[in-house]
């Protein structure tokens, strides 16, 4: 997850600071540092130097609150992450450790010079977290829709979709596959689905019988969102597979 380009789309930060420094003005007196390099709990006193002579330009104002996002491998305490020089200046760090997914940040009340920066901080932690779980979700789309298409190629290359399919060919009918939630969506489950069209688009019906079209679960989501996978071979399908199969050899297509 680029932490920088959805903190600039989603806050959104349109003010870049001309400056040697990745720097953008949130407000009055208030800046976002984008840090590129490892911040490592011994280098701070390094890295507040570096600010502090970066800073001491008209591009910034006097008084001043840099809130420094960044990442880490370190742990870190509330205290160790703001910082005063006395004078002008409040330094506040909003550290990620992208390995254990632990977040560093201070987000207390400072009644100070106007250079407060609590609300400040809570935006940024809001619109990571967002992302975060923006991340995780597409991640998880991802790979449930990898195994439906598996699923499907699986079985497609198998025997009885090879018979089905020249079964439907020779009798110039369509045959539609696909995979995803029911169409009524009450459920999260995912499917794999298969229908018999004739010529015209319409659905194959067999006098009392019903229609030519079947599916199968492929992942079944339970109410606390626990996934449960399933193989397209299961045999109610593979009946139901056999069941079209002969009825369409029972069709006069003349």
């Amino acid at each position: 997850m680029n932490i920088q380009e959805k903190l600039i789309q989603n806050y959104p930060l349109v003010n870049k600071i001309d400056s040697e420094l990745n720097c953008y003005l949130l407000d009055k007196k208030r800046y976002l540092v984008f840090w590129d390099e490892l911040i490592k709990k011994d280098s701070i006193e390094e890295v507040l130097n570096y600010l502090e002579e970066k800073t001491k330009n008209t591009n910034f104002t006097e008084y001043k609150t840099l809130i420094v996002v960044g990442k880490t491998k370190d742990k870190f305490t509330k205290s160790d992450l703001l910082y005063f020089n006395s004078v002008n200046k409040i330094v506040v760090f909003y550290l990620i450790n992208e390995e254990t997914n632990d977040v560093y940040m201070d987000d207390s009340w400072i009644s100070f010079l106007g250079l407060n920066y609590k609300k400040y901080v809570r935006k940024i932690n809001e619109i990571i977290n967002k992302s975060k779980e923006n991340y995780l979700k597409q991640n998880l789309d991802d790979t449930l829709k990898y195994y439906c298409k598996k699923e499907l190629e699986e079985f497609v290359s198998s025997s009885i979709y090879s018979k089905l399919n020249k079964l439907v060919e020779s009798h110039r009918l369509n045959l539609k596959l696909d995979f995803g939630n029911a169409v009524d969506e009450k459920d999260k489950n995912l499917y794999l689905s298969l229908s018999v069209f004739d010529k015209n688009g319409n659905l194959v019906e067999i006098f009392d019988d019903g229609f030519l079209t079947t599916s199968t679960t492929l992942i079944m989501v339970d109410k606390k969102d626990r996934y449960k996978f399933f193989s397209w071979k299961g045999k109610e399908f593979i009946d139901d597979l056999n069941w079209i199969i002969k009825n369409i050899k029972e069709i006069n297509n003349e």
